[in-house]
């Protein structure tokens, strides 16, 4: 299975929390996982958020994020061009989403589909996977 997975989503595979199980299953059951090129200064950014916020220890941090660096050349990454962005900005408009979250759903990967996109997803996020998967 390929698997392309957002930010939100691949950090519960480097900080255990709801879903990390999950997440860790599709990730060792994935033949190639993909994510935007923007993940990495996500996942960077919110491992540092996590620190501030006491979620995690100093050395949970600085293993996450090690961990993350280290695995990120195993990740294939999309580029995030013009068209995925102008895509975005017609999805957050319509669907009232956060810009990041637009830009991973505007991602064009070959042979994605909502059952391997994986997203954590707000409300709002989860109404418009809902209409993506009547519109399939």
């Amino acid at each position: 299975m390929n698997l392309y997975i957002d930010t939100s989503a691949l950090i519960t595979h480097y900080i255990a929390e709801v879903g990390s199980e999950y997440v860790n299953d599709l990730i060792v059951d994935a033949a190639v996982i993909a994510t935007g090129l923007i993940t990495r200064a996500e996942m960077a950014a919110g491992i540092n958020r996590l620190l501030r916020m006491n979620s995690i220890s100093k050395d949970h941090y600085a293993i996450a994020l090690r961990d993350f660096r280290s695995d990120w050349k195993h990740y294939e990454r999309i580029m995030i061009s013009e068209e995925i962005v102008a895509r975005a900005d017609s999805l957050t408009c319509e669907y009232i989403l956060r810009g990041y979250d637009a830009t991973h759903l505007a991602v064009d990967y070959p042979g994605r589909t909502l059952s391997n996109c994986l997203l954590y997803l707000s409300p709002l996020m989860q109404n418009f996977v809902t209409l993506l998967k009547k519109q399939a």
